[in-house]
C-alpha cells in the first residue's frame, strides 16, 4: 500500500512542481508579476512539505524521525534501512536548500524590476546621438 502512496504522491508532487516552475519561468521571462508570486506561493508551500518531510516518521517517509525505527529493524534490513533513511532525508534537505534559494532569487527579481545583461535598446546619452 506505501508503494501506491508513493506513485500518488510522484504524481501529484510532479504536476504541482511543473505547474510552480511554469509560473516562475513565464512570471520571470515575461515580468509578470502574479504569476511570480504564484510560484512564491506555491513553492512556500512545498518548502513547508520539504520540512515536514524531511523529520516525518510513518506513512511513506523515510525523514529523520524514522531513525530510531530503522535502527531496530532485523539485523538483515538494519543497515539497508538506516541508508535509506539518511539518504532520504539529505535529498529532502537538498531539495529544500534549493527551493529556499530559488524563492530568494525570484523575490530578489521581484524587487529590482527586471535587471538584465543584454538590453534590448540602449540610450547613447545626451550628445552622442
Amino acid at each position: 500500500m506505501n508503494i501506491l502512496y508513493a506513485i500518488f504522491n510522484f504524481i501529484i508532487l510532479s504536476l504541482v512542481g511543473l505547474y510552480s516552475f511554469y509560473n516562475a519561468y513565464k512570471g520571470l521571462a515575461t515580468n509578470n508579476m502574479s504569476m511570480s508570486m504564484k510560484y512564491i506561493l506555491i513553492q512556500g508551500l512545498a518548502i513547508v512539505f520539504m520540512v515536514v518531510s524531511v523529520s516525518a516518521y510513518g506513512a511513506n517517509f523515510n525523514g529523520l524521525g524514522s531513525l530510531r525505527k530503522a535502527k531496530q529493524a532485523s539485523a538483515r534490513l538494519k543497515d539497508m534501512w538506516v541508508a535509506w533513511v539518511i539518504i532520504e532525508s539529505v535529498l529532502w534537505l537538498i531539495n529544500l536548500c534549493v527551493g529556499i534559494y530559488s524563492v530568494y532569487k525570484v523575490q530578489q527579481n521581484r524587487r529590482e524590476g527586471r535587471p538584465t545583461a543584454f538590453p534590448l535598446t540602449q540610450n547613447p546619452g545626451p550628445g552622442r546621438a
